[in-house]
């Protein structure tokens, strides 16, 4: 498999893994405000545009090719992103359940 070949495969899972970020999101931003919790809005809200910030950076990768360099950049970058929105996540999801206990 060439590098551009393994690049395409990691932004498809990467999609993917987005998408679901994107997804428990939304649910999280559903079940926060259902209890009136700000904070914990605030921050599944801060999930929901990290991982929609890193959709879009994830289909703009392989465009760049045959750019490797830019393509590689790009990619790290849309990880990155990513990884904020994860964390975002769990620090809403952690608020969620400090506050039903």
């Amino acid at each position: 498999m060439t590098i551009e070949e393994n690049l395409v495969v990691q932004i498809d899972e990467a999609m993917i893994l987005a998408g679901l970020h994107r997804t428990s999101a939304l649910q999280l931003i559903d079940e926060a405000q259902a209890k009136s919790h700000k904070a914990a809005l605030l921050k599944a809200d801060e999930a929901f545009e990290g991982a929609e910030r890193a959709l879009v950076g994830y289909h703009g990768v392989l465009p760049l090719l045959p750019d490797l360099d830019a393509a590689v950049r790009a990619k790290l970058e849309a990880d990155f992103t990513l990884i904020i929105s994860r964390s975002a996540l769990l620090a809403a999801r952690n608020k969620l359940d400090k506050a039903a206990r």
